[in-house]
């Protein structure tokens, strides 16, 4: 079975030629959202410019809020064609966290 779904193809990406920026977010959250629906959402409000969206932890603690819990997670940003600025990343976050507030409800934690 494993043999039969392998994929044997090696697949090239070139190095990088401008370095990334990571900005990690942290939001509190109902407890009956899921990584996946957060992750849809940062995606979709996220633009072109992330290269990848990551899943750092999740905590549930009664200082939170009952039926309430803060999830981490990573954005890594890259533009393929230049150095990205500070402001393009943090311009980028701030639509992150707009989206997930008003479709999830979630609250920034700082």
């Amino acid at each position: 079975l494993l043999t039969d779904a392998a994929r044997l193809v090696r697949r090239y990406r070139p190095v990088p030629k401008f370095p990334a920026l990571r900005r990690d977010i942290c939001v509190v959250v109902d407890g009956s959202v899921t990584w996946a629906e957060l992750r849809a959402v940062a995606s979709a409000a996220a633009g072109d410019l992330p290269e990848s969206i990551g899943f750092l932890s999740e905590y549930r603690s009664d200082q939170i809020g009952p039926g309430k819990k803060s999830i981490a997670f990573s954005v890594t940003y890259r533009a393929q064609d230049r150095t990205l600025t500070g402001e393009e990343a943090d311009r980028a976050v701030a639509d992150v966290a707009k989206a997930i507030k008003e479709q999830l409800g979630a609250q920034l934690r700082t």
